[in-house]
């Protein structure tokens, strides 16, 4: 599947996936995690949740 193929939050969760993975409380790299997405229709929420400390990061994405 080609990066048209996907939607804008897929495309922003792979970017996740890629780039931020490194836990901001502890240091830890997750080489293997991932980022959640969940959405209600007016909030998108992108979360990580760090296997080392337990750290749950967050990305929001609010419609305006």
């Amino acid at each position: 599947m080609g990066s048209e193929d996907r939607s804008a939050f897929e495309r922003l969760k792979s970017r996740y996936d890629e780039t931020d993975l490194e836990c901001p409380k502890c240091g830890f790299f997750d080489e293997d995690g991932e980022w959640t997405v969940k959405t209600d229709g007016a909030l998108v929420e992108y979360r990580h949740l760090c296997p080392s400390c337990g750290k749950v990061q967050t990305h929001e994405l609010e419609r305006k």
